[in-house]
């Protein structure tokens, strides 16, 4: 969220070697902080038979929702009111995906093979004991 609030006037500034500097440090900090955490965390969100579609699906669905529409949200704020206003956009998605993974559910301890439950005919995934198991 900081590093929107100066990227952008980084971008105004005009200068070639200023604005690579601006997608460097972006890119460099921001996005490889996210990417180093992201693949165990949406790989916990699934149980194990169904992970690879269901992180596919939803990268996918996710980068067209949020990815497609994000310049065009940009650019029509920032050209109604001002840079300004593009920079509070793209703050206030990140405190909404900040609250999202707040909200998620906790795996620790939960059994990712996806067992399915009789009668119900979906699979759910169950929480371990406390006890660690030796030998078992």
């Amino acid at each position: 969220m900081l590093l929107a609030i100066v990227f952008f006037p980084l971008l105004k500034t005009g200068s070639a070697v200023i604005i690579v500097f601006a997608f460097v440090l972006v890119m460099n900090t921001a996005h490889d902080a996210q990417y180093a955490v992201e693949s165990s965390y949406f790989a916990e969100m699934f149980p194990t038979r169904l992970r690879y579609s269901g992180i596919s699906i939803s990268a996918q669905l996710g980068g067209v929702v949020a990815g497609a529409f994000a310049p065009l949200i940009a650019t029509a704020l920032a050209d109604v009111g001002g840079l300004s206003l593009a920079v509070a956009y793209f703050t206030f998605m990140c405190a909404v995906s900040a609250v999202a993974a707040y909200l998620s559910p906790e795996t620790f301890k939960v059994d990712f093979l996806g067992k399915e439950k009789r009668g119900e005919g979906r699979f759910v995934r169950e929480r371990t004991p406390d006890v660690e198991r030796v030998g078992a």
